[in-house]
């Protein structure tokens, strides 16, 4: 599984070196290629996921300026000022919210925690 990962690998190279693999059904074969090549993004997606579970009590000072990220869509950012959310959680309970929205403005926050206490 962890082999087919590699974008020159697949299931009918591996036949060289394990033949019975030759006795996968073609349908379940096909899967297990897709589900190793998405393998790695679904596990740091689930580590985001789990990072902003972790960090959703982290507080948004209520002076924070949205517009020093620039990487949020317009729309996203308009919604933060509009609603001024005090928490992680609170901004991650907005319409249209993602989780790549919320860990930049997580970056954000840490980011400017760590050069206060400097």
């Amino acid at each position: 599984f962890d082999l087919l990962a590699f974008p020159d690998i697949s299931l009918d190279r591996l036949k060289a070196v394990w033949p019975e693999i030759a006795n996968i059904e073609p349908k379940i074969a096909a899967q297990l290629e897709v589900d190793a090549r998405y393998a790695a993004y679904l596990k740091r997606q689930d580590d985001d996921v789990a990072q902003l579970k972790r960090d959703e009590a982290i507080r948004i000072p209520d002076d924070f300026d949205y517009a020093v990220l620039p990487s949020l869509s317009a729309e996203i950012r308009h919604k933060l000022v509009r609603h001024r959310p005090a928490t992680i959680a609170q901004a991650g309970r907005i319409e249209g919210m993602t989780p790549a929205a919320l860990l930049t403005l997580l970056a954000r926050l840490k980011a400017a925690g760590s050069r206060k206490s400097a």
